[in-house]
């Protein structure tokens, strides 16, 4: 827990509690000494919940980033007005690297882009992937500079009908990601374990010194986990098989996908699920 402030994740993922375990679960105000601790605590029996988001922390720090850039930077240097799409990782992209990647500058994208651009403008290129792999060294290198500021992600010339509406220059249109599901709960489960692999050590740490039961409870960005827009479509049919292998900090462990929930614990070593109202907040 870092705030006395609900976020959004923690006020859904206790009206979900709350609903399934037909109790009020009473809010942990944060350490005066900075020391990790839960959430939330139940009184009787003893229990206490960590609540932590599966979703890209690569999304929300460039999605901050792009809201507080210009939207259009203008240039003296170029001819053309250059549309620019920022690619975030998904949470399993990015929970598949593991550590950070190298993240586009977005607040300097439109500067450090106008050398590049320039020289594809000289050359007549209006997309850089165009040029990547061009004979002449010198569009292929600017080229390849475009793609490595912007980390893959789009750049082209805009066209418009008759007089432009900016000012030759760079626009950062916003963000653009994707992902891909199987359908499977298992598929999913072993996303949840490598998750609790990688990303648990804060949940952990909040738990370890509580008295009574351990929960971890992950609320699921729907939209940045394919999977969970199966779970979303398969209701109560989505559910896992594969057991999960919990840290010896954690007994419970809810993964909340919308208005579906799923529950491991484990002294049964199984899943279980349900489903909670729509409304994602809890009642007063």
């Amino acid at each position: 827990m870092t705030a006395d402030i609900e976020k959004a994740s923690e006020l859904h993922a206790r009206a979900a509690l709350e609903h399934v375990l037909g109790r009020r679960l009473e809010r942990v105000t944060a350490d005066p000494l900075g020391l990790p601790g839960p959430d939330y605590r139940l009184g009787t029996p003893e229990a206490a919940f960590e609540v932590k988001e599966f979703t890209s922390q690569d999304w929300v720090e460039l999605d901050r980033a792009v809201r507080k850039a210009p939207l259009h930077k203008p240039s003296p240097r170029l001819r053309r007005v250059w549309a620019c799409l920022v690619p975030a990782f998904n949470a399993v992209e990015e929970l598949d690297r593991e550590g950070r990647s190298r993240q586009p500058r977005v607040k300097r994208l439109a500067k450090d882009l106008v050398g590049s651009l320039e020289v594809l403008e000289r050359y007549k290129v209006t997309d850089y992937r165009v040029g990547v792999g061009a004979v002449d060294v010198e569009l292929r290198a600017a080229c390849n500079r475009v793609g490595w500021l912007l980390r893959g992600g789009e750049c082209s010339c805009m066209d418009f009908e008759g007089e432009p509406p900016f000012a030759p220059g760079v626009i950062v249109l916003g963000l653009e990601w994707g992902h891909s599901r199987s359908g499977d709960p298992d598929v999913f489960a072993n996303l949840v374990q490598l998750w609790l692999d990688r990303r648990s050590a804060n949940l952990r740490a909040s738990l370890v010194r509580e008295p009574g039961a351990h929960h971890g409870v992950v609320v699921v960005d729907e939209s940045m986990v394919g999977e969970a827009q199966s779970a979303t479509e398969m209701g109560l049919e989505f559910l896992p098989e594969v057991p999960l292998q919990l840290p010896e900090e954690l007994d419970v462990l809810w993964v909340l996908i919308g208005s579906l929930w799923l529950r491991f614990d484990r002294r049964t070593g199984r899943w279980t699920n349900g489903s909670t109202p729509e409304n994602r907040f809890p009642a007063t």
